[in-house]
């Protein structure tokens, strides 16, 4: 039977049979105890609504062009009996039962289960694949059991480049539970659940908690590519390159609307072909996580369960994270927090310097380098915390009465001798008669320079490898849209010759 149009109330158990069901603008009651089966698709026009009571049933795609969410607080089911469908169209629909029971369901709009809140609908995967296709998955019912399968899972593996698949489950202050977000990968079949169990509720009635993981190709060199959202390199303490020792799968994380985040505790779920194939070099039983929300935690944490392939981690704080699995005896590093230096007096320079975390850190050696030098030398020491997971603060004042310019790195040392540098950063000499006002620091987008003493003839932007990024011929708005985030040297000429040099954090 095709229509155009319907204005009906189905009461029968038996159902009402269609091929194709369009609703142009009017209204569908389906009453309580009653099917509509529809040996198709459904198609919901402009104005359309579904008050929906009983179940809908249909094996092919679902579009909702409706303007609304189509069921509005109706509590019935909608049941997706396909071997391959799809939900989509230019509306998000609110589902409150929603049954899949065929073979495969990709998202083409993003969807809306578990009813109004306050209702407790749930999303059944049952043996289905449930593709997320760069879209997003909201969970409105905040109950543990929101999401239920047989041997069915989610499928958010789609990477930054297009646009993570996420599910958003609208948790809130509920109390503490197992929330399992059923993942897995649709090639290997593989179900690769992450489980997130509450351990203290946050605070706000209206929190939520968004995940996504996806895999990256073990053979690549190098492998772990594309790195997630923000996260702009992989390497290890000593700035090496770390993909070999790190699982080919990224979990991004977030909270959202707390104000205090909930505490939990976390289980990942990898797959073997993503330690012990390609350019990896992981001895599986080191495994245990680590986030990056900026920098890098340490040290790693967690425990791993080889034979279920899962991470899991102690009590932590949920917000806004990347997570990765790395070996113990290989961490990701640890970025300074700042780096400084001003010139206190004729005599004396002042660097200051702070970190997030620390792991075997030995300490710190200073080195400098005058202007017209051509290699650095280590003018100084202090101490390491060794392990911390609190900011920790340094400063050290060097003797320094030139009157050229100097510029100063840091050579973080671990008790086995392995270290990173830090980048460069230039403080004045004592004969200055120029001062150099630079803002905003750190930058986005464009910087300003003001400069007191003879003309500037021209400003250089130099990496930490002391290249020249960019160059303008005179002070005033520097743009910088395009400049990489990381620190680098703003070095500025004046007509008489002399150079003034700053340190500039790009964001």
């Amino acid at each position: 039977m095709r229509t155009s149009a319907i204005i009906a109330s189905f009461t029968s158990a038996l159902g009402a049979h269609a091929q194709l069901l369009t609703t142009q603008g009017v209204g569908i009651a389906v009453n309580n105890g009653a099917q509509l089966t529809v040996q198709g698709a459904v198609l919901a026009t402009s104005g359309a609504t579904i008050t929906n009571n009983g179940t809908v049933d249909l094996t092919g795609d679902f579009t909702n062009n409706s303007g609304n969410d189509l069921f509005g607080s109706s509590q019935g089911t909608v049941i997706a009996n396909g071997v391959a469908q799809s939900i989509g169209g230019t509306s998000v629909t609110l589902f409150n039962n929603l049954s899949a029971t065929g073979g495969q369901v990709t998202l083409t709009q993003d969807i809306n289960t578990g009813g109004y809140p306050g209702m407790t609908g749930v999303l059944s995967l049952g043996s289905s694949q449930f593709l997320l296709n760069t879209h997003k998955l909201y969970v409105l019912n905040p109950a543990p059991g929101a999401i239920t399968r047989a041997t069915g899972y989610l499928v958010s593996e789609t990477d930054p480049l297009t646009g993570y698949g996420e599910v958003q489950w609208f948790i809130g202050a509920s109390a503490p539970g197992s929330y399992v977000f059923p993942f897995g990968n649709a090639v290997s079949n593989d179900y690769l659940p992450l489980i997130v169990n509450t351990v203290a509720p946050g605070s706000g009635g209206s929190g939520s908690i968004t995940c996504s993981t996806y895999p990256t190709d073990p053979a690549a060199a190098p492998n772990n590519r594309p790195l997630p959202t923000g996260l702009t390199a992989l390497t290890d303490m000593g700035g090496t390159e770390n993909a070999p020792n790190v699982v080919d799968r990224f979990w991004p994380m977030r909270t959202d609307d707390y104000s205090i985040p909930p505490t939990a505790t976390i289980t990942f779920t990898y797959r073997d072909t993503e330690w012990n194939t390609g350019t990896n070099a992981i001895i599986e039983s080191t495994l245990q996580a680590q986030r990056w929300d900026g920098i890098w935690s340490n040290p790693p944490m967690g425990s791993v369960d080889a034979i279920a392939n899962t991470v899991a981690t102690p009590t932590v704080s949920l917000f806004a994270q990347v997570w990765a699995l790395t070996q113990s005896f290989t961490p990701l590093p640890v970025e300074l927090l700042t780096f400084t230096g001003e010139r206190l007096s004729e005599r004396d320079v002042l660097l200051d310097w702070s970190t997030a975390s620390e792991h075997n850190n030995a300490g710190f050696e200073v080195w400098r380098m005058i202007d017209g030098e051509e290699v650095f030398a280590q003018v100084g020491w202090v101490t390491g915390a060794g392990e911390s997971q609190s900011l920790l603060e340094y400063d050290l004042v060097d003797g320094n009465t030139t009157d050229r310019t100097s510029y100063y790195r840091l050579k973080q040392v671990d008790h086995d001798g392995d270290f990173t540098w830090s980048d460069v950063v230039a403080v004045n000499g004592t004969d200055v008669h120029h001062a150099l006002l630079l803002f905003p620091n750190p930058a986005a987008g464009s910087f300003t320079i003001e400069s007191v003493g003879s003309e500037v003839v021209g400003v250089d932007l130099l990496n930490a490898a002391g290249s020249t990024v960019k160059h303008w011929n005179s002070a005033g708005l520097c743009v910088i849209a395009d400049v990489s985030s990381g620190t680098y040297i703003v070095s500025v000429e004046h007509a008489d010759g002399e150079r003034i040099s700053q340190r500039l954090i790009v964001r």
